[in-house]
């Protein structure tokens, strides 16, 4: 029951985004990309510039059916 009980408690938390290409210490290729957003995969993945996308070997995302 506990389960249950866990899927009710939302928290929200406000934390720094570190940027997979670009930067200083930035991947030139990225071999697995795992997303784990909690409802945010779709803004997450609409934010990978066109060009990034080369450099993503391959990318998991846990999934939902959001209708039950």
């Amino acid at each position: 029951m506990l389960v249950g009980v866990a899927r009710r408690l939302r928290a929200t938390k406000q934390v720094e985004v570190a940027r997979l290409t670009g930067g200083p210490d930035h991947a030139s290729t990225i071999d697995l990309l795992k997303i784990d957003v909690e409802g945010a995969e779709l803004e997450l993945l609409l934010g990978i510039d066109g060009r990034q996308w080369s450099t993503i070997a391959h990318i998991v995302g846990e999934a939902q059916d959001v209708g039950g």
